[in-house]
């Protein structure tokens, strides 16, 4: 993970835009049980590109695990119920 992070962080440097970067930071501090710091990164990468469905979702289970029942339950509720993989989120 430390070599992934560091690499992700410096695609993120040359291209702060570049949401999958982000996406992928996230994902590895959410397997790292590093909730706060994949709420950053899901949040970046919601900021780049809005209509991430699965970034939210994502943002939402580390708010969950962060135990910030009420943020979670908000974002899960910004996908769409007619998203196909990840609007089930939403009625939770």
């Amino acid at each position: 993970y430390k070599d992934a992070i560091r690499y992700f962080n410096d695609a993120a440097r040359i291209d702060p835009n570049f949401s999958d970067a982000y996406f992928n930071l996230g994902s590895i501090y959410y397997d790292q049980k590093n909730f706060n710091a994949a709420v950053q990164a899901f949040s970046r990468v919601i900021a780049i590109t809005p209509m991430d469905y699965e970034a939210r979702y994502r943002l939402g289970l580390s708010y969950d695990k962060l135990e910030r029942y009420n943020e979670a339950m908000a974002m899960f509720q910004t996908i769409p119920t007619t998203d196909r993989i990840y609007g089930q989120a939403s009625a939770k």
